[in-house]
């Protein structure tokens, strides 16, 4: 597993730590978990991604684990960054969602104007 994710200004945790705490108290060992904790975009994460599946000839078919509303865009990202990929959507409280949509959406027109 690769945890992606990093620290905001207003976090005490990059968000790959708060990822890699989770997994350990669910049962996942240690050594199965890389952790990419620089990141600060989708593309980011999945460059950094890319870069440790290199390292570790891991292959580059992923699942990709977010929020159901990221997860188009997140698909189109890592498909430029040569990866293939599955995905499984987390579950988004519903206060959020649309904010989130119209986030998304603007996210996605952004990346096939520009990349």
């Amino acid at each position: 597993m690769i945890v992606c994710g990093g620290q905001g200004k207003d976090e005490e945790i990059s968000e790959a730590q708060c990822m890699t705490e989770y997994l350990e108290r669910k049962g996942i060992a240690k050594e199965r978990i890389f952790r990419e904790d620089t990141s600060v975009s989708t593309r980011e994460n999945l460059a950094n991604a890319k870069a440790i599946l290199e390292r570790e000839e891991l292959g580059f078919h992923v699942t990709i684990v977010t929020d159901s509303f990221h997860q188009y865009r997140a698909h189109l990202i890592a498909k430029d960054c040569g990866l293939t990929n599955d995905a499984v959507s987390a579950k988004t409280a519903w206060y959020l969602a649309p904010s989130y949509w119209v986030r998304e959406w603007m996210g996605i027109l952004a990346f096939l104007l520009f990349g």
